[in-house]
């Protein structure tokens, strides 16, 4: 439960009025070798690749008409 109310504050702080910016927050994912999701740190160009068991994925997007569905 403090999990829970920890990952609903999260959402709340990120969400933004102005920006018309969302969470989505999706329990229990794997992410296959061939699926992971590649992080890039543009200064100093180090390449990591997430994947495998995830408890909590939190993703920030835009919301438009487009992605409502």
């Amino acid at each position: 439960m403090i999990l829970d109310a920890v990952l609903l504050s999260l959402a709340k702080i990120a969400s933004s009025e102005e920006t018309k910016l969302r969470v989505a927050i999706l329990p229990e994912m794997r992410i296959a070798v061939g699926d992971g999701v590649q992080v890039i740190n543009t200064v100093s160009q180090y390449e990591i690749w997430l994947t495998g068991n995830v408890d909590y994925a939190v993703i920030q997007y835009a919301e438009e008409k487009d992605n409502k569905g």
